[in-house]
């Protein structure tokens, strides 16, 4: 980069050119995508459908409650379109948690982390709203442990705002 390109660029309050280190974020988010996307499955149901997170390679899945709970068959779909056979192991309506092995072995499970969310910090999605796979959303902590009312009267509770 020449100085009259340094110049032309607005300094961040480090005084490097802002260019950069939007480009390195970008670059990292795309890193991030692409090392969690594997681990991201579509749950089919007769009514409908929602994502789930591998937890372990031997087909456990983790997905919500009002998606996988709703009886009839389940379907998983994998990554490169492969569809298996998914069986409900168990579900939290209170916490629309559930947990669907899929019958599949050597599934690529997401590593989860056992740190604290702040607000402020930038967390990323990734999903199949209605069947487009591995769908990409960002968003920033506004909140935690938000309290909703859920549709049958009950409350969730601990919830993350973004």
């Amino acid at each position: 980069m020449t100085s009259a390109d340094a110049a032309a660029k607005p300094a961040s309050a480090s005084g490097t050119p802002s260019g950069t280190a939007l480009q390195a974020f970008s670059s990292d988010l795309a890193d991030l995508v692409a090392a969690a996307a594997p681990s991201v499955v579509g749950i089919e149901v007769r009514r409908g459908q929602g994502s789930g997170v591998v937890l372990a390679p031997d087909g456990f899945v983790l997905t919500n409650a009002h998606v996988a709970a709703g009886g009839g068959p389940l379907r998983v779909r994998l990554p490169g379109a492969r569809v298996v056979r998914g069986e409900l192991v168990g579900a939290d309506e209170r916490t629309d948690l559930a947990v669907v092995r899929a019958d599949a072995a050597e599934l690529p499970p997401l590593a989860l982390s056992d740190r604290r969310l702040r607000v402020g910090e930038v967390v990323v999605s990734i999903g199949n709203p209605l069947g487009f796979e591995r769908s990409v959303s960002l968003g920033v902590v506004s909140a935690l442990y938000r309290n909703l009312a859920a549709p049958r009267g009950e409350i969730q509770e601990g919830l993350v705002q973004t």
